[in-house]
């Protein structure tokens, strides 16, 4: 018979009455550790120890097989395939009482969601393949851009790359998102069987793919050289030629994957071309199904407790003995850690955190220090309780990065560390400007523009300059602007045809510095006429192909006309909304 564990240990167990979902995890600023469980009726929030699990708070949600979980700060979003769920917000400011704040309705449904550096990313939503937010407030993301090109099932992201599983495909397309406003794809690499989810590994040049199909399984990438993408290993569990995997994640050497019916599987990649089995827990009985057991699970919790989400048995906490997590006797680190810069302070950077004065096993520190370190090198040595500290002597314009710890004077016991990076005197990069409202009618383009009162990083604006428009990719026009202006702005091209309009601004600093683009705006301008008469031959495919693409565009009805056929389209109605 075969084991139902090895190297793990289950810890605790709790079902539900409905099945279960996605999964995913939150730890408050004070250690506590919560499972976030996707239910077919909403989102169970659950407080996990070593010793206790329950339910802390249930988040109401329409109903759906498929519900995707992410966490981003003190804030859960929560994306559902029902049409009527938008992306759930829940405060988790009172880990207690958990309260659903808003709920962002720029889509419907939406089958997966990841969160990276403060941006939301959505996936499998109407309209568009991909959705960009910024969740610089995080309660109200705001809608940065969206990309289209094929179907993505799932998302990673390393950097400034994301790359993405085309499920239908059988591919992995490789997307640059350093800026987040103009998403572009670089490339793709074929012969993922049904992609279905992927994680990078944040130490090596290697990537996971799993894929979700009969015989499904994982398949080891190497991505040094993004023009030459290369397999480096195959694997699956024994006897799963009719079997899936589901999702899988990367913690240090290990990768976890929710495998259906076999369950949680722990693989040792520290050589990606000879990954070998370190552990499993196998939450299903039995081999019956594709789709049946371990949909997801979670490692990332700093005590090492890792959740899995099994569709039928509910949630399961276990212990793994490879996983290098906190030591029980390790101090909490800082939280809430906030460094600040703006112009105001062009040489100095202002740093406040929480000392929470815990150890992760709850008992409280009687004597500690707060041990400051800046581009590696220790600056700063503070006696707790304090909580501050300022830096000086600094390069304006510079980014800088910081790492803090806490040190239990008792037992020389450290925390791990709490990374944060600012720009000194504030980023360099002004906001772009938003467009409120945009149109055209026979004779001009018209825009209404809001100017940025912000640095890329949300510090006061000090110098901005221009509004920099651009039509089909060249400059037209600069115009002398104000911080917070609100402009009106009008133009004339030759009518007749689409233009694409854009627009940035630059700030007076030397060299300048210029914000992001506006998502592209694609306007017509002109009369459009009465009687269309279009001569098609096999030599003009591509010109059709564009003029079908355009009629799409404006709204209006498509024909397929046979040859020698002459048809005369009455547009007029169809129109009449347009202009």
């Amino acid at each position: 018979m075969i084991s139902q564990q090895f190297n793990t240990e289950l810890l605790h167990n709790l079902q539900y009455d409905v099945n279960v979902n996605d999964i995913w995890g939150y730890a408050s600023p004070m250690g506590e550790e919560y499972a976030i469980v996707g239910l077919q009726n909403g989102t169970s929030i659950v407080y996990v120890s070593r010793d206790e699990i329950y339910e802390v708070s249930f988040i109401l949600g329409e109903t759906s097989t498929w519900r995707d979980i992410k966490v981003w700060e003190d804030h859960i979003y929560i994306g559902t395939e029902n049409g009527l769920g938008g992306i759930q917000i829940v405060s988790m400011e009172n880990p207690g009482n958990p309260e659903l704040v808003n709920v962002w309705e720029g889509i419907g449904s939406s089958h997966n969601i990841m969160i990276d550096s403060g941006y939301l990313f959505i996936i499998g939503a109407e309209n568009e393949d991909l959705f960009i937010l910024d969740l610089a407030d995080p309660a109200n993301p705001e809608l940065v851009s969206t990309w289209s090109g094929d179907y993505f099932h799932d998302i990673c992201i390393k950097e400034d790359l994301l790359f993405g599983c085309a499920i239908s495909s059988n591919m992995m397309h490789v997307l640059d998102i350093s800026d987040k406003s103009n998403p572009i794809s670089i490339g793709y690499w074929e012969d993922v069987p049904a992609a279905h989810a992927c994680w990078a590994d944040p130490e090596n040049e290697v990537l996971i793919t799993a894929s979700e199909t009969t015989g499904g399984h994982i398949m080891n990438w190497d991505i040094s050289d993004l023009n030459n993408i290369q397999l480096l290993t195959e694997w699956a569990p024994d006897s799963s030629d009719n079997k899936s995997a589901h999702n899988v994640f990367i913690r240090d050497n290990f990768a976890y994957i929710s495998y259906y019916v076999f369950g949680l599987q722990i693989l040792d990649i520290t050589n990606p071309e000879l990954p070998e089995l370190a552990g499993y827990y196998d939450t299903y009985p039995g081999m019956d199904g594709l789709f049946n057991g371990a949909w997801g699970t979670y490692p990332f919790q700093n005590s090492c407790n890792i959740y899995i989400s099994d569709r039928q048995t509910g949630l399961y906490v276990i212990e793994f003995e490879g996983c290098l997590g906190a030591d029980p006797e390790d101090p909490i680190p800082p939280q809430n850690v906030q460094i600040y810069s703006d112009y105001l302070t062009p040489n100095s950077t202002s740093l406040n955190w929480t000392n929470p004065e815990l150890l992760y096993n709850g008992n409280e520190i009687d004597s500690y220090e707060i041990i400051i370190y800046r581009e590696n090198e220790q600056i700063s040595v503070i006696q707790g309780p304090i909580n501050n500290f300022e830096d000086n002597n600094l390069i304006d314009g510079l980014e800088y990065n910081y790492e803090l710890f806490i040190k239990d004077l008792i037992t020389d016991s450290t925390s791990i560390g709490i990374t944060k990076s600012v720009f000194v005197g504030g980023h360099p990069k002004p906001k772009p400007p938003i467009i409120l409202n945009a149109e055209s009618n026979h004779f001009s383009a018209n825009f209404e523009i809001q100017i940025p009162n912000m640095q890329l990083d949300n510090s006061p604006l000090d110098d901005i300059e221009f509004l920099i428009v651009q039509r089909n990719g060249s400059i037209i026009d600069s115009i002398q602007i104000e911080a917070n202006e609100l402009v009106t702005y009008n133009d004339n091209p030759i009518p007749g045809y689409f233009y694409n309009y854009e627009f940035y601004v630059i700030d007076n600093e030397f060299p300048e510095n210029e914000s992001e683009k506006t998502n592209l705006i694609e306007l017509f301008i002109g009369e459009f006429p009465e009687n269309l008469i279009l001569s098609l031959c096999s030599s003009v495919e591509n010109d059709a192909l564009i003029f079908l693409q355009d009629l799409n565009l404006l709204g209006l009805d498509s024909y397929i006309i046979e040859q020698n056929q002459f048809i005369n389209f009455d547009l007029v109605n169809s129109l009449a909304n347009l202009f």
